[in-house]
């Protein structure tokens, strides 16, 4: 779970300079993502298979973040920048309630 989060958390980053529209928000769902991916002990069963897909989504290959987000287009690029604000709520809500 760990490195899945990490893809995302790199994506976010990434997206941010690519999308300065969304670039507060998409920072702060970094930050939202390192401050509670650690302090978490199970990761409920949802919000893993949640972060399984997302880092696919945002990979290519298992390692490929920087690539795949320079080649998305900018509607991809988009709601992509979305779907990791989406899933940085998720993550704070449900993370929030097992903490």
């Amino acid at each position: 779970m760990l490195e899945e989060l990490q893809t995302i958390r790199t994506a976010a980053q990434l997206l941010s300079v690519r999308e300065p529209s969304l670039s507060k928000p998409l920072l702060g769902a970094s930050a939202t993502l390192w401050k509670q991916m650690y302090e978490l002990n199970e990761w409920p069963p949802d919000l893993a298979a949640s972060a399984l897909l997302l880092a696919k989504q945002l990979s290519s290959t298992e390692h490929d973040v920087e690539g795949t987000v320079t080649a998305m287009d900018q509607t991809t690029a988009t709601a992509m920048a979305k779907a990791i604000m989406d899933f940085a709520n998720e993550f704070e809500t449900k993370s929030g309630a097992l903490v």
